[in-house]
């Protein structure tokens, strides 16, 4: 009896509460409809079946044979690569927009009057002017020689016309500070708008670049919140299809659409509130600090406008995009990405360099582009020879709940994945100008009001975005095999997708690594880093390695990601998603912080970021591990047989697409055998019920 008890009491480690939770599924829906005759006949025709005593076979389409039977190198290739190709060029609107607007925004925006006044007057009232204030925290300023030395960072004067406004409009106060010789610097404003003198167009540029790195975190909210839709949609929609349930493919679409558009107006309201410089331009002036620069305020407000007036072709042309993706047309989504990023440089170029939009013709580029992929995934949806997402007028406002809820869910993951962007910039960019300022490099204000330490943050950014987005695109396309897989029943095929995958990502973060090593500071330059201080070897090079040194071990977040997504474990996904973008990264990223302050060396703040990936994978591996052993040891790692419906269509397929005459006649065979074999079924259940 004591035995048996004992013996009672064993539960493997899976079954416990736990690791049942930390691997659960998704509740299916327990929603049933009823069908129309008509319905049910062309649900029938879609799916295959038997209808009123007759036999539908339909043709396997050329997708859904490469999803269950190709190889799976040539899968990876086919639905992989137009997914990276995809996400690079996402991640190169960032990149593409900041090297745009260094080349064509600097022209004008060293004219603007308002930038000059806010230069040399700040607000009117004697704050934030940069150009005093920069000249009164300068050490080693006595004579007006000392300070024509400075003004030429500042202004577009060579060394005469700098000694000449040194002279003419400053002086010392008895304590020896610089002051304005009269009217609060309005007098120095007249003269350069008379004499035509520019702002230095290095430090427009510098001011770009960090008003860039604020407005990108807008861009990520809006991002992130696409993703939880448009990502969630396009995993029901690759369940449903692996399902063969074709009929629900366009409600699902339809109703995809309807949620993103009103889902967009929720998020573009939100984004104008923390926007909007009346209201305080929380989003911006919180990550600046103490250490405002107005001219930087003014640009970012000019690059989030029009992301906000035009937030609804964003949403929907994820959402589409998604829709063709699950269902396999990739070549239609690379020729849209890639010509989409044709139309956000032709369009920002021309805003920019013929108008004075400034940044705001960059952002109007992006959403241009965004309009364009949506008009192109419809004319896709509705006019493709073969397409299940053709929607109905009735799939757009009969909106069923169910749809909205599996999207959420499924796409959560992938929405904290994304925002993690939002935290990771928000919280880096709003703690880096708060570190004790490094001795290699100029003071805040000495800097004009920008700390190097920020920009160097905003110069590993677009490169950051760029490293991670092939490796999400991956992560996406391989998500969409073992999702469909999965509704197949195929795991011994998902477990192939995996470890191949696996590789793919391993390796091309440690190729970043390398180039990290090799032309880090070449990389800084590009964006408007000081070149005095972007070489190999000093303080900002080895802050650049430490930023990067543990991304080899960030696979292990999008494998873990693409697997536990694709197979439905919502919450391993989650979890998947937001160590290395909240739990782990926000507390080393404060830690960092606190240490740097604490010893007076910015240096401790990257090293502790760098720590995130390694502290992930402590978690992310074992938790890999524990599944596969959990899905072994409950023969959940086998293939579930195709019905024979499923294989007479795809001999069908092969029929159709063989060039062979021995092969065809080989394909009909088998194909004729699998027909009988249906009929006979359908025939013995027949005399049963009779």
């Amino acid at each position: 009896m004591e035995e048996q008890k004992h013996k009672k009491k064993e539960i493997p480690w899976y079954d416990k509460p736990f690791f049942k939770w930390l691997y659960s599924t998704k509740k299916p829906s327990k929603q049933t409809s009823t069908l129309t005759p008509e319905q049910q006949a062309q649900l029938v025709k879609l799916n295959g079946g038997w209808y009123e005593d007759e036999l539908f076979i339909p043709m396997m389409t050329k997708r859904e044979a490469m999803l269950r039977y190709a190889s799976t190198w040539k899968a990876i290739w086919f639905f992989c690569i137009p997914t990276i190709i995809l996400m690079v060029v996402q991640g190169l609107y960032n990149i593409v927009d900041k090297s745009l607007s260094l080349v064509y925004v600097t022209p004008h925006a060293v004219k603007n009057l308002d930038y000059m006044k806010y230069m040399i007057m700040g607000d009117g009232n004697g704050n934030h002017t940069i150009l005093l204030d920069a000249l009164q925290h300068t050490s080693n300023i006595n004579i007006p020689a000392d300070i024509a030395k400075i003004i030429p960072n500042y202004l577009a004067v060579n060394p005469d016309k700098a000694m000449e406004i040194a002279t003419n409009f400053f002086t010392f106060d008895n304590n020896g500070l610089v002051q304005y010789k009269n009217n609060n610097g309005q007098a120095l404003l007249d003269y350069l708008n008379n004499e035509h003198i520019e702002i230095s167009s290095s430090k427009m540029k510098e001011y770009i670049n960090v008003s860039t790195q604020y407005t990108v975190q807008s861009y990520n909210i809006v991002l992130s919140f696409t993703q939880i839709l448009a990502i969630g949609a396009g995993m029901h929609y690759s369940t449903e299809f692996g399902k063969r349930n074709k009929e629900k493919l366009k409600e699902i679409a339809g109703n995809g659409i309807t949620y993103s558009f009103i889902a967009s107006i929720l998020v573009g309201f939100l984004l104008f509130s923390l926007s909007f410089r009346p209201w305080g331009q929380v989003l911006i002036s919180s990550q600046m600090g103490s250490h405002r620069n107005l001219i930087v305020e003014e640009m970012a407000w000019k690059d989030v406008e029009p992301l906000i007036y035009g937030i609804s072709a964003i949403f929907l042309a994820y959402l589409t995009m998604n829709m063709l993706r699950s269902e396999g047309k990739m070549i239609h989504i690379m020729i849209m990405t890639i010509t989409s990023l044709v139309v956000k440089f032709v369009t920002s170029i021309l805003l920019m360099k013929y108008t004075s939009l400034e940044l705001t013709g960059a952002q109007m580029g992006t959403i241009f582009s965004f309009l364009y992929q949506f008009i192109y995934c419809l004319f896709v949806m509705f006019f493709s020879k073969v397409t299940y997402s053709n929607f109905t007028w009735r799939n757009l406002w009969d909106l069923k709940i169910s749809n909205l809820t599996y999207s959420l869910k499924a796409g959560f993951p992938n929405f904290i994945n994304y925002f993690a962007f939002v935290v990771n910039g928000y919280v880096s960019t709003a703690l880096v100008i708060r570190l004790p300022e490094s001795k290699a490099g100029p003071s805040v204000v000495e800097n004009g009001g920008v700390s190097i330490n920020q920009q160097l943050i905003s110069a590993i950014t677009p490169w950051n975005d760029f490293i991670l987005s092939a490796c999400v695109g991956l992560n996406q396309g391989v998500r969409t095999m073992i999702a469909y897989n999965n509704g197949a029943g195929k795991n011994e095929r998902i477990l192939e997708i995996l470890k191949r995958s696996s590789w793919l990502m391993f390796g091309w973060f440690c190729f970043i690594l390398v180039m990290i090593f090799a032309i880090g500071p070449y990389m800084l330059r590009l964006f408007a880093f000081p070149a005095q201080y972007a070489h190999y070897g000093n303080v900002f090079y080895w802050y650049l390695v430490l930023f990067f040194m543990f991304y080899p071990l960030a696979c292990f977040t999008y494998i873990d990601l693409g697997l536990f997504q694709g197979k439905g474990r919502t919450v391993a996904a989650t979890i998947s998603s937001s160590l290395r973008a909240l739990v782990i990264f926000v507390p080393l990223t404060f830690i960092g912080w606190a240490v740097a302050r604490a010893t007076g060396n910015p240096i401790w703040y990257f090293f502790f970021i760098g720590l995130t990936d390694l502290v992930s994978a402590f978690i992310l591996v074992p938790m890999l591990i524990g599944f596969y052993i959990q899905q072994k040891r409950t023969n959940q790692i086998h293939d579930k047989r195709d019905d024979d419906i499923t294989l007479a269509s795809y001999y069908k397929l092969l029929i159709d697409t063989s060039k062979d005459k021995k092969e065809v006649e080989n394909y009909k065979r088998d194909y004729d055998l699998k027909i009988q074999k249906i009929t006979n079924e359908h025939n013995a259940q027949i005399a049963k019920l009779q």
